[in-house]
C-alpha cells in the first residue's frame, strides 16, 4: 500500500485498457486516482457510492491475466478475508473489471510503508521491537490458520495511525502466501522460488514447498535488524550472491553492528536469523511474546551503529583467477635472512682440530770425504804380527764409500791409532 498523499497520475491502468478516471466498478466504487503501480497490479483509490467511504482497489494487469496468475491473485483475497486482526490490511470485496481482470477491494490506509518511512535511518530499539511485535500479531493469526506469508519485507509492512493516534502496523500483500488447505498447494510448483530474495529464508531457495511459518520469522528478524542498525546483516545484491552468502556465511551478529544493544534483544534477533530453521521461533506468536518485554523502553534512544563489514560476498560462479603478483620485497627479505642464518651457523659451529702433516726428514746425501768410520766391534786380523809390547792393531769393518764411486785408497799408512791407543788397520788397505 502506498501513501494517499501522492499526486494523481494522468493515466489509469496503463496495462488495463478501457478504464478511466471516474469510472464506476461493480456499480458502487468510483475511481478517483492512482495510488501506485507494481509489476503485477495497479492500486487505485475509490469511493463507495452508498457509504461514502474510501477504499483501495488492486486490479490485476491485463497482460498478466493468465489462469494461473488470476488464481494466485485471488488467493490473496481468500487468505486475508478470514483474518480479523487490526494488524492486517482487511479485504472488503472482490470483483472483475469489464475486460475480465479481477480486482480486490481493501481498506484504505493513510501513512507509509517501512521501506519509505525508514529509508536510511535507525530506529530506537524499543520502538523497533514494538513495530515488529505488532506485525507478529497480524501474522500470528495467519500462521494459526495455516497461512504463511512468504514475502515479509519493509515494503509489505505499512505504518498508519489507530483511532487513538497511536502507531499501528498493517501487514500487506498476501499474494504469494502459502495456504495449507486441500487443493491450494497445486498453485505452487515444486522447486519454485517465490518472494523477495533479500528477505527470503535459506529454505525458500530450495523450493516453495519447504517454507513454513519459520520463513516469516526469518524475514521479521531481518526487518528488526535493519530498523535498529539501519542496514542488513548481509551485503550481497544479486540473486546468485545472496544465495551463496546465505549458504556459506552466518549473518553478522547485531552485537557487532550495534554494540550498545540490549543482550536479550540481540539474542532474540539472532535466533530469528538462524540458518537452521529448527533453531528459530516456531511462529510469529512466539516471536511477538519474546519481543514484548523490550517494547517498553525509551523510544527516543537510537543506538550508534557500526559500519558494515567490508568483505566481498561469496559467489556461486568460480571467479576468474587474477594474475598473481610476485611479492618481491618479502621474497628478498627471506633470502637475506636465510643467508645470514647460514653464515651465523658456519661461524659459530665447533671447528675440528687441524690435521698437521709432518714432512719426512730429508735423506742426507752420501759423504764426499774419504774419511772412514769405525764400529764398536773390531775385527781381528788373521795375519801373524810381530810380537812387541804395543797392542796389536784392530781392523775396522766399515768400508769406505763415496758418492762418486770407488776410489783407490791411500794406504801409505795402513793403520791408525784409536782413542784407546790401539792400532787399527784400515780395511781398504788389507790385501
Amino acid at each position: 500500500m502506498v501513501s494517499a498523499a501522492k499526486t494523481d497520475e494522468p493515466t489509469l491502468f496503463p496495462n488495463t485498457p478501457g478504464l478511466r478516471m471516474g469510472q464506476v466498478l461493480a456499480g458502487r466504487y468510483a475511481i478517483s486516482r492512482v495510488i501506485g503501480a507494481g509489476g503485477m497490479a495497479t492500486i487505485v483509490e475509490a469511493t463507495h457510492l452508498e457509504l461514502g467511504s474510501r477504499v483501495a482497489i488492486k486490479v490485476l494487469h491485463t497482460i498478466h491475466a493468465s489462469s494461473e496468475a488470476v488464481d494466485r491473485f485471488l488467493r490473496e483475497a481468500r487468505a486475508i478475508f478470514p483474518l480479523r486482526s487490526e494488524n492486517v490490511c482487511r479485504v472488503l470485496d472482490l470483483g472483475r473489471v469489464p475486460d475480465g481482470s479481477p480486482f480486490i477491494v481493501m481498506e484504505f490506509l493513510e501513512g507509509t510503508d517501512f521501506a519509505n518511512g525508514f529509508r536510511g535511518v535507525q530506529v530506537a530499539p524499543a520502538r523497533a521491537a514494538s513495530l515488529v511485535a505488532q506485525a507478529c500479531k497480524g501474522l500470528a493469526e495467519a500462521h494459526a490458520l495455516g497461512i504463511v506469508h512468504r514475502d515479509i519485507k519493509p515494503a509489505n509492512l505499512f505504518l498508519t495511525k489507530s483511532g487513538g493516534g497511536a502507531e499501528l502496523v498493517k501487514v500487506l500483500d498476501f499474494g504469494i502466501s502459502k495456504l495449507r488447505r486441500e487443493g491450494d498447494e497445486s498453485l505452487t510448483a515444486e522447486g519454485q522460488v517465490l518472494g523477495t530474495p533479500r528477505y527470503m529464508a535459506p529454505e525458500q531457495f530450495g523450493g516453495a514447498t519447504e517454507a513454513d511459518a519459520r520463513a516469516d520469522v526469518w524475514a521479521l528478524g531481518l526487518v528488526l535488524f535493519k530498523l535498529i542498525a539501519g542496514r542488513l546483516p548481509y551485503t550481497a545484491v544479486t540473486l546468485a550472491d545472496i544465495y551463496a552468502e546465505l549458504m556459506n556465511r552466518a549473518p553478522e551478529d547485531i552485537r557487532h553492528a550495534v554494540p550498545g544493544i540490549d543482550p536479550g534483544l540481540a539474542a532474540i534477533i539472532m535466533r530469528c536469523l538462524e540458518r537452521d530453521a529448527s533453531k528459530r521461533f516456531l511462529s510469529a506468536r512466539d516471536l511477538g511474546a519474546a519481543l514484548e518485554p523490550f517494547t517498553r523502553g525509551r523510544n527516543e534512544e537510537v543506538l550508534v551503529a557500526a559500519p558494515a563489514p567490508q568483505e566481498a560476498p561469496p559467489t556461486l560462479a568460480d571467479p576468474v583467477p587474477a594474475k598473481r603478483r610476485v611479492p618481491w620485497v618479502p621474497l628478498l627479505a627471506g633470502v637475506a635472512l636465510a643467508l645470514l642464518a647460514t653464515t651465523a651457523y658456519f661461524a659459530t659451529r665447533p671447528q675440528p682440530a687441524p690435521i698437521v702433516e709432518t714432512p719426512a726428514p730429508p735423506v742426507p746425501p752420501p759423504p764426499v770425504s774419504t774419511t772412514s768410520t769405525t764400529t764398536t766391534a773390531p775385527i781381528t786380523s788373521t795375519q801373524p804380527v810381530q810380537s812387541s809390547s804395543a797392542p796389536a792393531p784392530v781392523i775396522s769393518s766399515t768400508r769406505r764409500t763415496t758418492s762418486r764411486g770407488p776410489k783407490k785408497p791411500d794406504c801409505s799408512t795402513p793403520f791408525y791409532t784409536n782413542s784407546r791407543g790401539d792400532k787399527v788397520f784400515r780395511t781398504e788397505c788389507l790385501p
